[in-house]
């Protein structure tokens, strides 16, 4: 999606919470379903299992914009530099769009003492 953003905790005690904005238009014949999931470096640590459905338009035009918020409590056990990123998946649909900074996409990471 272009929403990513680096930190580097502290302490490997420490956890972050990272708090996600994602403006996204959804555009085909209705049901259109679409999925959002929150990437460490590459392992999923939100929605990790499937892209779940996080959007879900009924009885609409074929375009609809929408805004995806969701926020994670992460433990990365780590103190090196550390890499999250949003990724965005249609499943039914023709296309989705995921906008950028200009739109009002953005990720904010905040490290929690553990």
């Amino acid at each position: 999606t272009g929403v990513t953003l680096a930190i580097t905790p502290s302490a490997t005690s420490s956890k972050i919470l990272a708090l996600v904005t994602q403006p996204a238009r959804v555009i085909g014949s209705t049901p259109i379903r679409g999925g959002f999931k929150l990437l460490r470096g590459s392992t999923p640590v939100w929605n990790s299992s499937e892209f779940t459905e996080h959007l879900h338009v009924r009885n609409a035009a074929d375009e609809h914009d929408t805004l995806i918020t969701f926020s994670h409590l992460d433990s990365p056990s780590t103190t090196s530099s550390t890499t999250y990123t949003v990724h965005a998946k249609l499943t039914t649909g023709t296309s989705m769009l995921v906008f950028e900074g200009s739109y009002g996409a953005n990720i904010i990471l905040m490290e929690i003492a553990g």
